[in-house]
């Protein structure tokens, strides 16, 4: 009779333990798939390659819009015409945002230059203009 106490015994402790490595398993996988699933972490580790993907869905995104807007309201141009005419476009888009931003900066620069100008020349202590 012992035997097979201890043979059940065995059994129930042989039990809880691969319970307890089922559970550590469970979590293990629980915490790489989240790792696996945050592009944080991805964003991180490889950012040209996140910056290169992002801007090829960006591509693939406005060019189907672009295309399913076309095809409803205006005829198909040629190929060489029409690539040509959308880096133009690209071209013309780069340089006014490079414009807008330089000349953001500039008159930030010369607003904040007059700003300082004038707290030095209010700085100074006021005196009578026939005292000067």
């Amino acid at each position: 009779m012992s035997e097979t106490s201890l043979n059940t015994d065995q059994i129930l402790a042989r039990m809880q333990s691969l319970r307890a490595e089922g559970r550590r398993d469970v979590e293990r996988l629980h915490e790489q798939a989240e790792r696996v699933t945050d592009w944080k972490e991805h964003v991180r580790a490889q950012p040209m390659v996140a910056a290169a993907a992002a801007s090829l869905l960006g591509f693939l995104v406005v060019r189907s819009a672009l295309s399913s807007q076309r095809a409803s309201t205006v005829p198909v141009q040629p190929l060489g015409a029409s690539s040509s005419t959308g880096l133009l476009a690209f071209a013309g888009g780069l340089a006014s945002n490079l414009g807008r931003q330089w000349l953001t900066h500039y008159v930030q620069r010369e607003l904040g230059n007059i700003r300082t100008k004038k707290m030095t020349i209010s700085d100074e202590p006021s005196t009578p203009a026939h005292q000067r």
